[in-house]
């Protein structure tokens, strides 16, 4: 009958501290990627930094949506002639106008630089 033989105690808790300094280290590295990728810095009440201007609502109603597309949820709605704040970014015909809020760019004119 064969015995079976295993690692002695003091290898297997070797093997799983560096393990978990491997992993420690891998999360670091892809958190650093991920914070280089994104912009981080906020101005008052949560808007993002950065242009901004002014957009005036040209449609009767015009949809607020949660994110740049019209499958998005709907969180508010602008009238014909409503002037808001809003910034330089544009995302699949969507123009931000606030955090979570964005609006078709068809329907809005921009005064001035944005």
């Amino acid at each position: 009958m064969a015995e079976t033989v295993g690692n002695p105690p003091s290898l297997s808790k070797k093997l799983a501290k560096q393990w978990k300094w491997v992993l420690v280290a891998v999360a670091i590295v892809v958190l650093a990627v991920m914070s280089s990728n994104a912009d981080l810095s906020l101005g008052e009440a949560g808007q993002p930094t950065g242009e901004t201007c002014r957009v005036e609502v040209n449609a009767d109603i015009l949809n607020v949506r949660a994110g740049p597309g019209a499958d998005t949820a709907l969180v508010d709605k602008l009238n014909r002639g409503d002037v808001v704040e809003a910034t330089s970014e544009t995302s699949n015909g969507f123009r931000r106008i606030g955090t979570d809020r964005w609006v078709a760019s068809e329907f809005v004119t921009v005064a001035g630089q944005c």
